[in-house]
């Protein structure tokens, strides 16, 4: 039996602000990696190539890391909407299939079996005729050499 959150033993439980399904986990880790090591070169690049010549190496140091205190926090947050943006992408790819392919795969497969029919009785009809046209030749030799001939019609049998 599940607990409703009002009761009580659920008063202290709260529910993540960061909720990344199970499945999305490598996505969101490595866009989150990928994320925090651009920024962190594009900020350390443009602080060593750009930032106050004369300064020591500490200095240089501090103020990267000065830059770089929100990274992490702004990757996860971009990484979160990413990986949001990508399930929504997939519901709706498949919202689409749903509305648009599988209708038209139904309808496309019908005329192929209405094809198929019709096709088939076409060569039907002409096996058929082949049928009757061979009978009809066995017949006017049979005929021709004045031999008897009981041979039953090809629809007959």
């Amino acid at each position: 039996m599940t607990k409703e959150p009002h009761q009580p033993e659920n008063r202290g439980r709260r529910e993540p602000v960061l909720s990344i399904p199970p499945g999305w986990w490598p996505a969101f880790s490595t866009l989150f990696i990928l994320q925090v090591s651009a920024v962190s070169l594009i900020i350390g690049s443009d602080e060593i190539i750009y930032g106050v010549t004369g300064r020591r190496f500490a200095e240089v140091l501090n103020a990267i890391i000065d830059r770089l205190s929100a990274v992490p926090a702004e990757g996860v947050a971009l990484s979160a909407i990413e990986v949001e943006i990508g399930k929504t992408l997939m519901v709706l790819a498949q919202y689409l299939r749903r509305r648009l392919l599988e209708p038209l795969e139904k309808r496309l497969h019908a005329e192929g079996v209405a094809e198929g029919i019709t096709q088939g009785k076409a060569e039907g009809a002409f096996d058929q005729q082949l049928k009757w046209i061979d009978w009809n030749r066995r017949r006017e030799d049979a005929q021709k050499r004045g031999l008897p001939f009981d041979e039953l019609p090809p629809d007959t049998d």
